[in-house]
């Protein structure tokens, strides 16, 4: 069974960026190194994100910061699927108007 401790395996269908963030967030509570960091990432990704990660070239496959700008430019979130989550965005339980609207920014 793969260990992806804590991080939802990413596919490249959704923005790459909160992939990214959630990422290096474990990375800094585990401490991980940047070689650890590299080969945690290629467990990770699937689907379109996998394809984007497998034209890296070996030694740019080693390089987190070089698999983060792969992911971003082949990952692109389309307008349709914003416009989509923007339009059936509600508040959340517990969630303040000003969170809400900090959310939908964040689209």
């Amino acid at each position: 069974m793969l260990k992806t401790y804590g991080i939802n395996r990413y596919d490249g269908s959704t923005d790459p960026n909160e992939f990214i963030k959630m990422f290096k967030c474990q990375a800094l509570m585990f401490n991980w190194t940047d070689e650890k960091q590299a080969s945690i990432l290629e467990l990770l990704v699937v689907g379109k994100a996998e394809r984007a990660f497998n034209e890296l070239s070996e030694d740019d496959k080693k390089v987190k910061e070089r698999i983060f700008a792969k992911l971003k430019e082949k990952c692109v979130v389309s307008t349709e699927s914003l416009f989509t989550e923007f339009t059936r965005r509600r508040p959340r339980v517990n969630e303040s108007y000003a969170q809400f609207a900090s959310a939908l920014q964040e689209l």
